[in-house]
């Protein structure tokens, strides 16, 4: 993909063309999994995944330059550093509310704590 067709599905999408998220998350996907898998701590991986992260990054991000809530993005490194801020923050606030006292702390513990363990 060409840094053109990443600046012109951008374009069409702050445009209202919702077929050109789809080339967007192609290009972009793989690299925020792995952004977002970094960026959750161990315990939180067990309830959430990078993958949803990057949904949740694409949702908000498609969403805000379809309203026109992101008026400085125009080409591809725009966007590639506006993803990895939502990432981040999105990352960050997930482990935040993972460990909150009402989820357990950060303490909770999978179902293999339950099985009788005979020796």
């Amino acid at each position: 993909m060409t840094e053109n067709s990443v600046t012109q599905f951008i374009h069409l999408l702050r445009d209202g063309d919702p077929q050109a998220a789809g080339p967007i998350w192609n290009h972009f996907y793989a690299r925020l999994v792995t952004l977002a898998n970094k960026k959750l701590t161990g315990r939180v991986r067990r309830t959430v995944e990078g993958e949803d992260v990057a949904q949740s990054v694409f949702d908000s991000c498609f969403r805000a330059v379809q309203e026109g809530r992101v008026p400085e993005l125009r080409n591809r490194d725009n966007l590639w550093a506006l993803l990895v801020t939502i990432t981040e923050r999105k990352a960050v606030n997930t482990n935040r509310k993972e460990a909150a006292l009402k989820r357990g702390a950060g303490n909770v513990v999978g179902e293999s704590v339950f099985l009788c363990r005979r020796g």
